[in-house]
């Protein structure tokens, strides 16, 4: 890897996430429509099962560029020099929140 390699993929990586927050959304609301349908007799346990598959793919999706945003960044420190043993006392938490 180089430096600007990296850099891309970090940046992949967050239009990723950005990309899977929206997509997230849609198959919410999707999944709270299946479901309200499915209560009132409008649609069938198929569809609704669909709709859960989507959401928890899509849940799935933004955890997995997550973590690519992450493995690309501490690839980056790793590449510049910047991982010190200071490094690892960071909490995994803070640097996803940002995100």
């Amino acid at each position: 890897y180089d430096v600007f390699t990296l850099w891309q993929e970090i940046t992949l990586a967050k239009e990723l996430i950005k990309t899977q927050k929206a997509y997230l959304k849609y198959t919410g609301k999707t999944l709270e429509v299946a479901e309200s349908n499915y209560n009132y007799g409008k649609t069938d346990l198929l569809d609704l099962l669909r709709a859960q598959n989507l959401d928890l793919e899509a849940k799935y999706e933004l955890v997995k560029a997550k973590n690519l945003l992450i493995i690309s960044k501490y690839k980056y420190l790793q590449l510049k020099g910047g991982l010190l043993m200071d490094y690892f006392k960071i909490k995994l938490d803070s640097i996803a929140k940002k995100y």
